[in-house]
């Protein structure tokens, strides 16, 4: 099987490495998920390197682990473009584990523990999504590394000024209010944490005060008709646009639909006898059914026929590229299409649609009550903020100028 991908010198180099009788294995479980030629000779490469950084470190296939990987990967290092010279690694990874190798227990710090410890509550008791719980913890790892004293995980003591200081050189890294807001939410949540598990006060988070929004103090991002128009044409041209692309965007751009909404779309939540599809749980946690127009059920049809490749994975958007796994950088793909549409910027991207059909519904007259229901808010309040780009209806009730006109 090796013999397909490399020549017979190569082919015998491979199978005297310390990952010689794993390479067959790892072949053809590769070719059973479709990898390609290319990626195929790329991964068992990549294994070899790895079973021989492992042999140089002194480290048996049979007391390897996941850690001794990562090791690997970040030794490696990246590319001036920011990507991972070992990329793939941990796919490769759990190929081998099936095979007995990289299964050793991991030997668990007690930062390690602290840490899951955190992470467990977060979704516990607050039950926060993957990602965000991801954000806190990068704060709370970087504030054990910030700790002067000789035992980070020695809470008692924590005191204001520390708390104050880390947030103060955090808040100056970022630009944007609203991630300056995020580190002040998750030092509290951290801070409430130490305080349940009884290692700090909990009059400890009045330390870091919120960081104040002005409720509808700014307007919503949205497109132009003639911006929205121009990437509608780019969705009816057939050469533009992957079938997969144009029916991302057709669902941002016609059904205000959350990235986060596409990306977790199944095949059964798409009722094509009903023309309606299932939203089954935003940002929101609310279910909703939106109908499905007939320009994006084309699309949708045209990628499930044409292009979709072949899973049994039930989400409906797929990587292009082996492994067919579900679609995660939506972002990147709807900033594509806009830059091809001549629309760029620097935080122009998927959410804007959805701004855009709000700022629509409100100028045609619909009910906040609608426009809440069709965009899945819990609270009319979040949806009032369109009220402020319906010129025509602030027009009508908008108070002369004083002393005259302005």
């Amino acid at each position: 099987m090796l013999e397909d991908y490399f020549s017979d010198e190569r082919v015998l180099c491979l199978r005297n490495g310390p990952m010689g009788p794993y390479l067959p294995h790892l072949v053809r479980t590769l070719e059973e998920q479709h990898f390609c030629y290319r990626a195929a000779r790329r991964s068992v490469r990549r294994a070899n390197a790895l079973g021989l950084w492992l042999q140089q470190q002194g480290i048996p296939l049979s007391e390897s682990n996941e850690s001794h990987a990562k090791a690997f990967v970040a030794q490696r290092g990246r590319t001036p473009q920011g990507r991972l010279l070992a990329s793939g690694v941990p796919k490769i990874v759990r190929i081998l584990q099936t095979q007995g190798v990289f299964n050793a227990p991991e030997v668990r710090t007690e930062t390690d523990c602290w840490l899951q410890r955190f992470d467990d509550h977060l979704a516990r008791v607050h039950g926060l999504s993957p990602e965000t719980r991801g954000n806190y913890l990068c704060y709370a790892r970087r504030l054990l590394a910030s700790r002067s004293v000789n035992t980070p995980l020695d809470w008692t003591s924590l005191n204001a000024d520390e708390i104050q200081a880390f947030a103060h050189a955090e808040m100056e890294k970022l630009k944007s209010g609203r991630s300056v807001s995020q580190v002040s939410t998750a030092m509290r949540a951290i801070i409430r944490f130490l305080a349940a598990e009884g290692s700090v006060s909990p009059n400890l988070a009045r330390a870091l005060p919120p960081v104040q929004h002005w409720r509808h103090a700014g307007l919503p991002k949205h497109f132009s008709p003639e911006q929205l128009d121009r990437v509608l044409a780019l969705c009816k041209d057939d050469r533009s646009l992957s079938f997969r692309d144009r029916a991302i965007v057709l669902l941002l751009a016609r059904l205000g639909m959350r990235s986060g909404e596409v990306r977790q779309l199944q095949l059964e939540h798409v009722d094509w006898a009903e023309g309606t599809i299932h939203i089954c749980l935003g940002k929101a946690r609310r279910e909703r059914i939106l109908p499905l127009p007939e320009d994006v059920g084309a699309a949708l049809v045209d990628y499930l026929r044409q292009e979709r490749p072949p899973s049994s994975d039930r989400t409906i958007f797929l990587r292009s590229c082996p492994p067919y796994k579900p679609l995660r950088k939506i972002a990147e793909i709807v900033r594509r299409v806009l830059k091809k549409a001549g629309i760029t910027g620097a935080r122009v991207g998927a959410h804007h649609f959805r701004h855009t059909i709000a700022t629509h519904m409100v100028r045609q007259g619909v009910s906040f009550k609608d426009v809440a229901d069709v965009l899945g808010h819990r609270q009319l309040d979040t949806t009032a903020i369109y009220a402020k780009l319906d010129l025509p209806s602030l027009a009508g009730v908008a108070l002369p100028w004083p002393g005259g006109a302005q």
